[in-house]
Formats: structure tokens, sequence, C-alpha cells
């Protein structure tokens, strides 16, 4: 057709789909049928592709869990001990500060609860093996403070001034010492000592602190063990509503610069700290390990760019719009994002237990550390959030 007026001819164009009115809708069961017609053309690849991604998703998992579990372990532990406690005066030597501190600690005006903690690293040994264990030495005023420790009093005061230990059922089994009065060879600070047990402490008892690598003893016991006669490490304060700043002013002027005066929490900032290096260089390994699984995927869903381009041209000419074509598209990322999160978190579940179970030297020598297992919702919605975006990635690229 020629245009009047012009000495050219220009040939009619239809409009794009997305410009035509009435462009067709495809149902949901029809596209369900078309990506299972596509899926036995490309199995291998798209197998390929799920190994790729879930192998990229269980190690972000993993090594998620990893981190935060190091990080609750000490977490829960610490808050256990020191309960409601906000404040806390800490010796600054291995030899801890004098017991005698204690009652000028509580004349301080506006202090509600000050309690006495013993605590020293320490190897106990059983029939079965040894483990490494956090040694506490506390008195009932301990109780006063509300953690889940020394919740119920009664797991410290029946045996008071009695030389006996309690430990977690988990670690009684490990070292082989379960029953009432069975020894146990305790070495700390270069002594070895024998502790009959008393009881065992279940969860019903402590709560997760079960996972803990603990021995709780009273005050003197524990002194006589550590050798440290009349001496404790540290002393936890609560101070009545309003009487924090107070307190803390009389504590200050108490240690006269020779003791900390320092939060509760300061346990837990410590191993934060000590920890950065560790959770650095897991999260390194597992991000560039996760680069080369999702590179893998990648390239696994190259291979079937010519299928889906055919595809593309086929419902294009068949006028369906544009957001038709991408609703197809993301289906099949939808598939191969579910299915490759679920066997990377089933995978990454295996990885947490097996490969990042184990804790640093450096770690372990300075802080209880205990079995626990934090998976918390964050890694999961990291993980899975990782491995959908991989498959949209690679699919509609």
């Amino acid at each position: 057709c020629a245009t009047v007026g012009s000495s050219t001819t220009r040939p009619i164009r239809r409009p794009p789909a997305r410009e035509r009115p009435g462009a067709p809708a495809m149902k949901p069961s029809s596209v369900w049928h078309l990506y299972r017609v596509r899926l036995r053309a490309r199995l291998l690849q798209e197998c390929f592709a799920v190994v790729g991604i879930a192998a990229g998703v269980a190690l972000l998992f993993s090594s998620q869990v990893a981190s935060s579990s190091l990080l609750s372990s000490v977490a829960q532990l610490s808050r256990g001990i020191v309960g409601h406690a906000t404040l806390q005066l800490l010796a600054r030597d291995p030899h801890g500060l004098p017991e005698e501190m204690l009652a000028r600690v509580r004349a301080i005006p506006g202090v509600e609860v000050a309690a006495p903690l013993l605590e020293e690293s320490a190897n106990a040994s059983g029939p079965k093996g040894s483990e490494s264990v956090e040694l506490v030495g506390a008195d009932s005023s301990l109780a006063g403070l509300g953690g889940s420790l020394v919740r119920h009093t009664t797991v410290i005061e029946p045996f008071g001034g009695i030389g006996a230990v309690l430990l977690p059922a988990p670690l009684a089994r490990a070292i082989g010492v379960r029953d009432f009065g069975s020894e146990a060879t305790f070495q700390v600070a270069g002594r070895a000592f024998q502790a009959p047990l008393y009881a065992q402490l279940g969860e019903r008892e402590i709560g997760a602190l079960v996972a803990s690598p603990i021995a709780v003893a009273p005050l003197s016991f524990a002194q006589q063990m550590t050798g440290l006669d009349g001496r404790v490490s540290r002393i936890l304060v609560r101070p009545r509503s309003g009487s924090e700043a107070g307190v803390r002013a009389g504590l200050v002027g108490l240690a006269a610069g020779r003791l900390s005066v320092e939060p509760a929490s300061y346990d837990e900032q410590l191993f934060s700290r000590a920890a950065t290096a560790s959770n650095q260089s897991t999260v390194l390994f597992a991000v560039l390990s996760a680069l080369v699984g999702f590179l893998f995927a990648f390239n696994a869903v190259l291979l079937t760019v010519a299928q889906r381009r055919r595809l593309i041209v086929e419902l294009r000419r068949e006028g369906y719009a544009p957001g038709t074509v991408v609703g197809v598209l993301l289906l099949d990322a939808l598939v191969l994002g579910v299915i490759a999160s679920a066997l990377g978190l089933a995978l990454g579940e295996e990885l947490s237990l097996h490969l990042f179970r184990s804790v640093p030297g450096y770690l372990s020598s300075a802080f209880a550390v205990g079995s626990q297992r934090v998976v918390g919702l964050q890694s999961v919605a990291l993980a899975v959030g990782g491995g959908m975006l991989a498959a949209i990635v690679a699919v509609l690229s």
C-alpha cells in the first residue's frame, strides 16, 4: 500500500500483542500443563540447576545456624546465671576478689540483691570420657536473681556445705557419672579433685542450659576445688528500681580502680567480639561456596535458553501479552527455587550438625560454649530468599 503523496511504500505493521485489545489470557491449569510438557525435554538440565542452588542454600543456611548457635549458647548460659542482675563487680585477674567485698556491696544504698560467684574453667572426667566444663560455685543468694540455672532454689540449697556437684544430664551421660555419689575427677587450676555427684540437672530444672558444659557446686566447695579460699570471681548486683545510677557510682567507688564495674551482660559482649573472626571466616567460606553453587545453577539453566526463547516467540505469536509470558517463566523459577530450597535446607541441617559444629579452640578454652543449636527464622528466610533469587535471576536472564 502506498501512502498518498509519498514516494515510498510502507508495509502495514500489526501492533504487538500488548497493544491489541483483548489479548488472550492463559489459565493456570494451562500454564502448569505447559510447564510439565517442557520439563520432560529439559529434565537433566533442571536437575543440575536444582543441585547447584541447593548447594548454595545449604551452605548459607548452615553457616548462619553455626554463627547464631555459638552466640546463643554463651548468651543463654550468661543470662541463666545472672538472671535479673544488671551490674557486676568483676575481678581483673584469675585470683578473683575477696569474698569480704560482698558485705560492702550489699551495704550500698539501693542494692536489692548481691550474689557472689566463682567461675573457673575445668576438665571433668569419668569412666566414659572427659569434657571441658565451666565450674560454677554459688550460694543460695544467686536464686534471688531469678536466673534459670537456680530458678528452683532446691537445686543448690539441699547440699549447701556438702562437697558435691550438680551436672547437666547430657554431660553426666557423656562422662559416665550418672548415679548419686559416683565421683567425677575435676582438673582445675593445675589441681585434680574428686567430687561426688549430687544430682543430674534436666531440662525441667534448668531449661535450655541443659546443653551447656557446666558443673554447679556450693561456693565453699568450689573455692576448695580451685584453691581460691575466700575468693570469688565476681559479684552480681540487682539494684532497686530507679537506683541503678547510684548503685553503679557506689560500685565504682568500691572498686577504687582495682576492680571492674561492668553490665551483667559483659560476658556476652566479650564473646561476641572474640567470635567475630570465626564468624566472619565461616560466613566468607559459605558465601564463596554459595556463589559457586549459584553459578553452577546459572550455567545449567543457560542450557535451556534456546527452548525458552522458542517458547516466548510462540506465545507472542499467539497473541499473549508480555505479562503472561513472564508469568509462564516465573512458574519455572518458582518450582526450581522451591525444590532447590527444600533440598538445600535438608542438606544444610546435616552440614550444621557435622561440618560447622566444632568450636574454635581459642573460644572453647575461654568460654563455656554449649551444644545448643539455634535455627532462627532469619537463617531460614535468608537461605530460602537466596535460593529463590538465584532461581528467578537464572530463569529470567
